[in-house]
């Protein structure tokens, strides 16, 4: 099946989606440029509650209470079946712009989502508010060939701002936004529970869970990627997670967020594979540029904490983070059982973040027991981070980042404080790599690459 489509949009939200829900593969191609513009003017407020029963059970399934400001969005989505495929010939430009407050808030029972336990590949849920964002993904859970790709001729160029009257509240110090599972834990791999406050992001990237293709998974820029990222409003969450349970299923995580500026062009891939020696490139482009600035009012405070039983799985994760700016380019590949090496390619990375007010974290996470390899479990406040990495977690054939001239500029003069603690009960920590920490850092510029059986 094809689909050609000529887009010029200009709302508070717009976005090409494509998604494939049967097994005929699909094709759809844009003729000419996307040009998104995004511009929210009036303030936003969630006070929904979702309550899911028993049990969110599924590929890919998602339970979601969102307060966005203004998106822009393109994004490619396959679930359990063949995959489409994206061509753009010309450019995508992104423009989300928010200026009023955003504000999600529970109104029964303190919690916005609550169900019996969460189970299947790739499942969700998540409370969110944000300002502005401009995105450009792929998402796959067991997909099957042949593997989605999005194709962009010339460049893809992302520009959001969350203005300085743009306060973004995850809930309140006396009204937290809460994810609760009832009766059971997370299973699955790739599965996530999140509560995040976010000021303004631009995102390019993509995410395989359980996928095993014969080609290639990629997002394929033939010019430059280029972002700018800038908030100048608060940034607060309030946000609890407290899974009565256990959480087990490699690449799963459970995170709790407050980010003031993001830039992230990135891959994620967990327990994949690739057939007849064919590699899934994650991202080819020529030059990756990201300037990102976090000033104004913008300051960012986590009021967050995460609470479970067993966390089990190559590359689980628990996390409670603050940050003000982040310009990051990564690769994350966990038990892939690729023949050839997935890679991202560039022919430069430039990075500017600045971070100018204060950060804070008073996180907490309490569980029993962590284990696998690559597992961590981490809270952290930071004020400006410029990174580019691979990690490599329990894979066949180790993923890599091929690039030419790197540059990254990191200046932070915000104050940044973390008062959280982490609590493992008796049976302790276990796992090739396995991390736990707390740390606060001003500003870091930092390329790494870390792999571990």
């Amino acid at each position: 099946m094809s689909k050609k489509l000529n887009l010029l949009s200009s709302v508070a939200f717009v976005a090409l989606v494509a998604s494939a829900s049967t097994t005929l593969a699909q094709t759809v191609t844009v003729e000419g440029n996307i040009v998104q513009n995004a511009n929210n003017q009036n303030t936003v407020t969630n006070t929904g509650n979702a309550n899911l029963g028993g049990l969110l059970n599924g590929i890919g399934a998602q339970g979601s209470v969102a307060a966005s400001g203004a998106l822009a969005g393109v994004t490619v989505t396959t679930l359990g079946t063949t995959a489409p495929s994206v061509t753009v010939e010309g450019f995508i430009q992104q423009d989300a712009t928010n200026s009023q407050r955003i504000t999600n808030k529970p109104i029964v029972d303190g919690i916005n989502i609550k169900t019996g336990e969460v189970v299947g590949d790739g499942t969700s849920l998540s409370a969110t508010a944000s300002g502005a964002n401009a995105v450009v993904g792929v998402t796959t859970v067991k997909g099957e060939s042949p593997s989605p790709a999005v194709t962009v001729e010339k460049h893809i160029k992302q520009t959001s701002t969350n203005s300085s009257s743009a306060t973004i509240s995850n809930g309140t110090m006396s009204d937290p936004v809460r994810i609760k599972t009832t009766t059971g834990g997370v299973t699955g791999h790739g599965a996530s529970l999140g509560v995040s406050a976010s000021g303004a992001t631009s995102a390019v990237g993509y995410t395989t869970i359980n996928t095993t293709a014969d080609g290639s998974t990629k997002v394929e820029v033939k010019g430059n990627i280029d972002q700018t990222t800038s908030n100048h409003g608060h940034t607060r969450n309030y946000g609890q997670i407290n899974v009565n349970g256990d959480i087990f299923g490699a690449g799963a995580s459970v995170s709790v967020s407050a980010t003031g500026a993001a830039s992230i062009v990135g891959a994620t891939s967990i327990t994949g594979a690739s057939e007849h020696g064919k590699a899934p490139k994650s991202i080819e482009t020529s030059h990756i540029i990201q300037r990102t600035r976090n000033d104004g009012n913008a300051n960012v405070i986590n009021r967050g904490t995460i609470t479970a039983h067993k966390v089990t799985g190559h590359g689980a994760s628990l996390s409670v983070s603050a940050s003000g700016a982040n310009s990051a380019v990564v690769y994350t590949s966990i038990s892939n059982k690729n023949i050839a090496n997935p890679s991202l390619i560039t022919e430069s990375i430039y990075q500017d973040t600045t971070n100018t007010k204060s950060v804070s974290n008073t996180g907490t996470i309490n569980v029993a027991t962590i284990s696998g390899a690559g597992a961590s479990a981490s809270i952290s406040a930071s004020g400006a981070t410029s990174a580019i990495g691979v990690t490599s977690i329990n894979d066949w054939k180790t993923a890599s980042v091929s690039t030419g001239p790197i540059s990254q500029t990191t200046v932070n003069t915000g104050l940044v404080t973390n008062s959280g603690t982490i609590t493992v009960g008796s049976t302790g920590v276990s796992g090739t790599g396995l991390s736990v920490s707390i740390g606060a850092s001003g500003a870091t510029a930092v390329a790494s690459v870390s792999y571990m059986k």
